[in-house]
Formats: C-alpha cells, structure tokens, sequence
C-alpha cells in the first residue's frame, strides 16, 4: 500500500479502499481456492500456485510503479545489514 500512495499520493482515499478490498476479497475466496487446489495435488500445488502469483505479481509492481525499483534496493539493503 505504501508503494501506491507513494505512487499516487492525491488519491489516499481510492488507494486505501482498493487495497482493503481487496485483502477481504482474498480472505474470502483464499480457502475455497486454497481447498481446490489441494484437492488437485496436495501442499505442494498450493504452495506453488501461490509463492507464484507473489513472484509475478511483485514483477508486475517493479515494472508499473514509477521508483518502486529504488525502495525494493532499499528495503534488501536494510535486510543485509541486520
């Protein structure tokens, strides 16, 4: 959320109400999803399916938002240094 209003910092409201809908949403459908796909093939498609979707869908933020590479350099920085 802080990489979109950074992104976008005029609008705060639309911003913050996209992104807490879209939390509930996959509060929502998370265990119907999560129950269909270990009936196809058990923790391992789940875990597949989903560190997948986090692995594209974080590409997707480095390539759309504007400075959202310099804050990703950030953030590995402060983890080395721990």
């Amino acid at each position: 959320m802080s990489l979109l209003l950074k992104a976008t910092p005029f609008q705060t409201g639309t911003i913050a109400s996209s992104v807490g809908a879209s939390m509930n949403l996959g509060f929502t459908l998370g265990p119907a999803v999560g129950a269909i796909l270990f009936q196809f093939g058990g923790y391992t498609v789940c875990f597949y399916f989903f560190g997948g979707s986090v692995a594209i869908l974080t590409a997707i933020q480095i390539a759309v938002l504007p400075n959202a590479g310099k804050t990703f350099k950030y953030c590995h920085y402060i983890i080395s240094t721990l």
